[in-house]
């Protein structure tokens, strides 16, 4: 019961707020279950929402979503090229919209070499 008034609030929330220009994002951090995130949040004008899968350690996935700035998300954007000293399986992805930061990455994972 406690999921549902809390995914209708969310949509409520959404349909009155969608009149501004700003993106209400999920945002939650380090959650290995996607389905957990149940926070949200407005977005600056600056800003858009990301939504970040990074592959741990011990091969299961840490979810990140939130608020980043549209800087951050170019040079998200351009870094897979990249190399350094450290290897990682990630995705990084900014989106417009409300609540389009939830789920997979559509490109998927990466194999980033840092």
């Amino acid at each position: 019961m406690n999921g549902c008034i809390s995914i209708l609030v969310t949509v409520c929330f959404g349909i009155v707020y969608q009149a501004s220009s700003e993106s209400i994002c999920f945002n939650c951090k380090h959650l290995t279950d996607p389905d957990a995130c149940k926070n949200f949040q407005p977005c600056g004008a600056a800003e858009r929402c990301f939504k970040e899968v990074v592959e741990t350690d011990n091969g299961t996935a840490e979810y990140n979503w939130g608020c980043a700035s549209k800087q951050l998300c170019t040079l998200e954007n351009n870094i897979a090229g990249r190399r350094k000293r450290l290897s990682v399986e990630r995705c990084y992805e900014c989106c417009d919209g409300n609540f389009c930061n939830f789920g997979p990455c559509q490109q998927g994972l990466l194999f980033l070499q840092f």
